[in-house]
């Protein structure tokens, strides 16, 4: 037990950057950062967009048959991951995951 949490306190210094398993340490890259925090903007899209069920709850337009409510809800789920497709192009872009 003294053996695993003491392990745990070690893996918890690693420099800022470091990749897990691997030792090696990156430095920084502030061009990634701001990249990034753009792409987490773009993960508040779909949250935002179904925050608030009074905006969407009516029943017309219909589509298909489905209510308003449901086929926005539907469009959204698919949108999401669309979403997070492009979130992740850009925040991954360049990367290989070679083991």
């Amino acid at each position: 037990m003294k053996g695993r949490l003491s392990e745990n306190r070690s893996s918890a210094k690693r420099p800022f950057g470091a990749f897990r398993g691997d030792g090696r340490t990156r430095a920084p890259n502030f061009g990634d950062m701001k990249r990034n925090a753009w792409a987490n903007i773009l993960l508040l899209i779909p949250f935002v967009a179904t925050l608030f069920p009074g905006m969407y709850n009516r029943l017309e337009p219909h589509l298909f048959g489905m209510p308003f409510f449901y086929w926005y809800q539907l469009v959204w789920t698919i949108g999401s991951g669309v979403v997070l497709t492009i979130y992740i192009a850009i925040v991954h872009g360049g990367e290989t995951n070679a083991r």
